[in-house]
């Protein structure tokens, strides 16, 4: 109901003439990890989302773990679990397609960090923070309270800045959180927020 209600306020303001943060596109990719794909998915790490019970099960018998599963909508981690192996994601499989189910499974590739970098978009302006994991059992940073402002003195941190400002500019946004981790060699996406 909140997306709902966001979306009518700026369709709403819109209409009126009003210039609007978040923007019709931006409200559209809020809490939506399915929407954000197909604009992020050339920066992201390797990511499926299958809409098939089979396609996901066929996924399976080859999958690489741990895996991380996440729900189109959910902030905080909420909606986010890290898979370990085969039984693991077949229960979860099962779950996303059985009826009343989300119809949908969205894995994404695990990368071992100890933190993410999450940047602010805001106009011609951006700031962040590094945020940590809670624990090696629960290694997701998002909700986990443990942060620190970044200086971006550190060249990974310039890099993840580096990285938000090329992804707003090529996406269009003006208002938007990106989450950031170093995967070996290059720093991935893992989603944002018009928050």
């Amino acid at each position: 109901p909140e997306k709902a209600e966001t979306l009518e306020a700026v369709k709403f303001l819109q209409a009126q003439g009003c210039a609007t943060l978040p923007t019709m596109q931006e409200a559209i990719w809020y809490d939506d990890k399915l929407a954000q794909y197909e604009v992020l998915k050339k920066w992201m790490p390797a990511t499926w989302i299958f809409t098939t019970r089979k396609e996901a099960v066929n996924f399976s018998e080859s999958a690489t773990f741990p895996v991380i599963r996440k729900l189109a909508h959910g902030a905080s981690s909420c909606n986010v679990s890290l898979i370990k192996n085969k039984s693991t994601l077949k229960k979860a499989i099962t779950d996303a397609f059985r009826r009343g189910g989300d119809g949908y499974i969205y894995l994404q590739e695990y990368i071992k960090t100890d933190c993410d970098y999450r940047i602010n978009i805001s106009g011609r302006y951006l700031y962040g923070k590094t945020r940590y994991i809670r624990s090696e059992d629960e290694p997701f940073a998002s909700g986990s309270g443990l942060n620190s402002v970044m200086y971006f003195n550190d060249p990974l941190q310039r890099k993840a800045a580096l990285l938000a400002v090329e992804i707003a500019n090529a996406i269009g946004a003006q208002w938007m959180c990106f989450d950031f981790v170093w995967a070996g060699t290059e720093m991935k996406v893992l989603e944002m927020s018009s928050a």
